[in-house]
């Protein structure tokens, strides 16, 4: 049994790798437009709450010297808008559910509109910088935003979601922005403009990662409380997306 659960993750991890590249997002960001955007190789899974679809990258000038690179990713969910709303606006609760994405080592709450973020490689517990964030909220959007420079991530980069009703009506679509402000050159810059040996966009990858990582958060959050049971819920979609386990499960065994 374990043997199969393990070539199954492997399969739908090789799957994942095999989905044709990324279209651009439309124009038009309605409900309706960018639902009709997702690829058909890929309708199916996302409708079932199974994936986050994660657009083309945009890259637009940031004068006088420096550039925006931004990124728009969509899921579905069962989970109603307003519990989405909720977790999202409870600043005092990030620290027991962001860091069970491997990318953010420790949380912590400045009041009640700011944290600091440990983040680092998502394989170790080492922490590489700290990323101060003002959050903030309008209407249905939630967003986080860089309030100094991160070396070299520059003040105004930021993530943020939009809460919107699903499908018909039903449970919650979820957009998820990330816009990186950088220098016009430099190595991050180099990097991230890049793709890498599959032919992959790696600000496109990075995102997606990222993207993937807290919507599967929110849900162990939405469904379990702090604990035991939320972390074996993040594992679980956490193998499905990319096989092996986050830094800390792996360190807790």
């Amino acid at each position: 049994m374990k043997a199969a659960r393990l070539l199954a993750l492997a399969l739908g991890t090789l799957t994942g790798i095999a989905h044709a590249a990324p279209v651009p997002a439309p124009v038009r960001q309605d409900s309706p437009t960018l639902l009709a955007a997702i690829p058909d190789d890929q309708r199916a899974d996302f409708f079932a709450g199974k994936r986050v679809y994660t657009f083309a990258p945009l890259e637009r000038s940031d004068e006088p010297k420096g550039l925006i690179l931004e990124s728009l990713s969509l899921v579905v969910s069962p989970k109603s808008p307003a519990s989405f709303t909720k977790l999202l606006r409870a600043v005092e609760s990030y620290p027991e559910w962001v860091s069970l994405s491997p990318t953010y080592k420790h949380v912590r709450v400045r009041g009640t509109d700011a944290i600091s973020c440990e983040t680092g490689r998502s394989s170790s517990p080492k922490a590489q910088r700290i990323l101060p964030y003002r959050v903030s909220h309008a209407d249905d959007v939630l967003a986080w935003t860089l309030e100094t420079n991160g070396t070299p991530i520059k003040a105004g980069s930021s993530v943020s979601f939009e809460v919107r009703p699903g499908p018909d009506g039903q449970g919650t679509l979820l957009l998820h922005r990330q816009s990186v402000r950088l220098p016009s050159r430099g190595r991050l810059t180099k990097y991230l403009r890049s793709h890498d040996k599959k032919g992959r966009h790696r600000f496109w990858k990075d995102v997606d990662k990222h993207a993937r990582r807290m919507h599967w958060a929110m849900v162990a959050a939405l469904v379990h409380p702090a604990g035991t049971d939320r972390q074996a819920l993040y594992v679980e979609h956490y193998q499905r997306d990319f096989g092996g386990v986050p830094w800390w499960a792996e360190r807790n065994r």
